[in-house]
């Protein structure tokens, strides 16, 4: 089996020690990054005359991710079937076990959507803003921390 890219899927070891990688990591940008959104969605809030209390900021923040937190639970069986699929396997197999992830990611897509209604919920009560604004509040803070994040990596994308 020939695998390509940064996840290494020559064994099943391997895959388990990049699965177990990527959870930590992202469990570690995941906090530092919802503390830097957090406080922007406080700063912006400002401009739309928001209830800025950055204690139910984070609250809200930290809530709304728990489906996340299930969507990455479909994540691993996802990876792990596609271990099996780039394996040689029959056609029907590798048919079956295909639909199998399409299903997972359409799993993980519901999760998406729910965690995107519970942040809106989330801090349009946490801030007292009526919808457009608490969505205007949001963008703008994953904006400015999206520009600074881009020129954080820009240097490592080529």
């Amino acid at each position: 089996m020939k695998s390509e890219g940064l996840i290494n899927i020559e064994s099943f070891k391997m895959t388990i020690v990049s699965i177990f990688s990527m959870v930590f990591l992202g469990v570690i940008y995941g906090i530092f990054s919802n503390l830097i959104v957090g406080y922007l969605i406080k700063l912006t809030g400002k401009l739309f005359n928001a209830e800025n209390d950055l204690k139910k900021i984070y609250s809200v923040l930290s809530w709304s991710y728990f489906p996340l937190f299930i969507s990455v639970i479909f994540l691993i069986p996802s990876i792990l079937v596609a271990r099996i699929i780039t394996t040689d396997i029959s056609t029907t197999l590798k048919l079956t076990l295909s639909i199998l992830v399409i299903i997972l990611m359409l799993v993980q897509a519901i999760f998406g959507i729910w965690q995107l209604i519970l942040l809106f919920k989330g801090l349009k009560v946490a801030q007292k803003l009526n919808s457009l604004n608490t969505i205007m509040n949001y963008l703008s803070g994953a904006v400015i921390f999206g520009i600074f994040y881009y020129f954080l990596i820009k240097p490592y994308l080529y």
